[in-house]
């Protein structure tokens, strides 16, 4: 192995960029039609044209930060034991995460209850912080893998890469996350809270990356050129701009656009920034805490500066920037002052320097509260908040795919769905779950089979109907497409719309794989377009239903 002899400056810089991007990123959701889905404030003038920009990064900006982070073990590896390694990490991603579930995640959904006229509850919950989670459990998952490393630098494996490089990158890396996505058919490419094991092979490929040494920065300087026009032509694909005879719902050739991307962040990064830069050292202290409190500032600024109406240009630009300044004041007035917050906000103690000619000060015995603390985070919170994420994990992803649905949910309102069919006007209706999803057209056969079909709603009587057997709990399959011509709806019996509902701002093809009329918890009874997938469907039927055709088709 070639141990790292320097500070790869890069890593700290990328580092500090994927974040400001990232937190870019979340507040331009707030100028998105589907940013009251997620529970963001929403702007009335909506920048919807622009998010091919976000398009552009949507792919890799998670990604590419569990590489740096698996970067970042390997740098501490030299320094430190593999015990000492995990005992850090945990001490720095456990604190902040429980702290930020109980104190700071709950902000962002009560401000948007508030402005919102609704009762503001108390929801505890990991929000983006889930991120924390998923780093926690890689650093255990990755333990065989340390020690190889550690005790066998010139392991046969380390060599094997040291000569692979160039391909490994160009080819291999890329490939790796196409087939990870291949194998699990995710629903949403980009929806990485519930891509467990996207994240684990990007965050082992950082560590293996750094592991193998100085070898790595130069090919990557060298791919990153061939890297960046296969990763344009791909997003261009990908968005419709350039034919190319394929299937744009193909997931896994985003897994292979995603590692492109990666390599033109990583490589031109390195090429510009693998130099010291003053302000990088304050910001690479800052950027943690910043994180962990952006979500609730980039809410509060949204509910002071919506209501001046002004340009949506000008309001985005004021948003990031104030969501910045507001970040910035509280690290240095208050995150910065008060070392009572540096555990649960990420930071370490700074260690004295000694003057001139004094021996270097011994370190101080921690106090009683701190080894209490210590023992607490290692032995009780940090097992009660990796084991059930490398178990979710074990088990194919962090949430099953019905709980992305009704992750937001508020269980109070949920409306208990009638066991058998509920007549309204001569017709009868029943909605369905199922225990993980349900692809749309497997949801048109299954109605069929039991003698009805897809619900078709012909008015608003029959829409609010619909509430009140149960259609806005969760995600559900209505019986309208665009799936045969993109943007001409109609009815699964061939009609065209003479009544439609739709949410503000939809349909809107999101992801360029909406092609299925959807009730969305969170729009309904306002309509939204949706992928292939959902946690379940509404049946309808002309007639009175056979009890046996239902009994048997379940």
């Amino acid at each position: 192995m070639n141990t790292p002899s320097r500070r790869y400056h890069e890593i700290d810089a990328l580092r500090i960029i994927a974040l400001a991007l990232l937190i870019i990123y979340h507040i331009f959701i707030s100028y998105q039609p589907f940013a009251e889905a997620l529970m963001f404030l929403q702007y009335d003038q909506l920048l919807d044209q622009y998010w091919f920009i976000a398009e552009l990064m949507n792919v890799w900006r998670i990604p590419v930060l569990f590489v740096i982070s698996g970067m970042a073990l390997g740098f501490m590896l030299k320094r430190r034991t593999v015990r000492a390694l995990v005992e850090d990490r945990m001490m720095r991603l456990v604190p902040p995460l429980v702290f930020g579930f109980l104190v700071i995640c709950p902000v962002f959904p009560a401000v948007y209850t508030l402005c919102h006229g609704g009762d503001v509850g108390y929801w505890p919950n990991p929000g983006h912080l889930w991120f924390l989670i998923n780093l926690a459990a890689y650093s255990i998952l990755l333990v065989p893998l340390i020690l190889m490393v550690k005790k066998q630098p010139d392991h046969g494996l380390i060599r094997l890469f040291q000569r692979i490089v160039p391909v490994g990158l160009l080819v291999l890396f890329p490939l790796v996350l196409g087939a990870e996505t291949a194998l699990f058919k995710p629903e949403g490419f980009a929806f990485f809270p519930t891509r467990f094991w996207y994240g684990m092979v990007c965050y082992t490929a950082g560590f293996l990356f750094l592991s193998i040494g100085d070898v790595f920065w130069v090919w990557l300087r060298k791919v990153c050129h061939l890297a960046l026009p296969v990763a344009v032509l791909m997003y261009l694909w990908r968005m419709g701009m350039v034919d190319i005879p394929l299937d744009r719902h193909i997931h896994w050739m985003t897994g292979i656009e995603s590692g492109y991307w990666m390599l033109v962040f990583l490589g031109y990064g390195s090429l510009l920034l693998n130099k010291p830069i003053k302000s990088f050292g304050y910001l690479n202290k800052a950027v943690f805490p910043v994180y962990i409190i952006h979500m609730p500032v980039q809410q509060l600024v949204a509910a002071g500066i919506f209501g001046w109406k002004l340009n949506p240009g000008l309001t985005f630009l004021l948003h990031v920037v104030l969501t910045f300044v507001v970040c910035g004041a509280l690290y240095e007035g208050v995150i910065r002052r008060l070392p009572w917050l540096f555990p649960v906000m990420g930071l370490k103690r700074a260690r004295p320097v000694p003057q001139a000619g004094q021996p270097p000060a011994l370190p101080s015995q921690p106090s009683p509260w701190t080894q209490v603390g210590r023992i607490l985070t290692l032995y009780v919170l940090a097992p009660v908040v990796v084991l059930p994420s490398i178990f979710g994990g074990l088990t194919a992803g962090f949430f099953d795919e019905r709980q992305q649905g009704a992750l937001s949910a508020d269980a109070a309102n949920r409306i208990d769905i009638p066991e058998e069919p509920t007549a309204f006007r001569d017709h009868y209706y029943q909605v369905f779950e199922v225990e993980s999803s349900i692809l749309w057209l497997e949801a048109k056969a299954r109605c069929e089979a039991m003698g009805g079909h897809l619900v078709i709603i012909n008015d608003a009587e029959e829409n609010e109907f619909l509430t009140t057997i149960g259609t806005g709990n969760a995600y559900y399959h209505l019986g309208a497409s665009d799936h045969e011509t993109e943007g001409v709806w109609r009815w699964v019996d061939g009609t065209p719309f003479t009544y439609e509902n739709w949410h503000a701002n939809e349909p809107n093809n999101f992801g360029g794989d909406e092609d299925y009329l959807n009730a969305l918890h969170l729009l309904w009874p306002k309509w939204n377009d949706a992928g292939e997938k959902a946690s379940g469907f509404v049946c309808e039927w002309d007639t009175v239903p056979d009890p046996l055709l239902i009994q048997s088709a379940e």
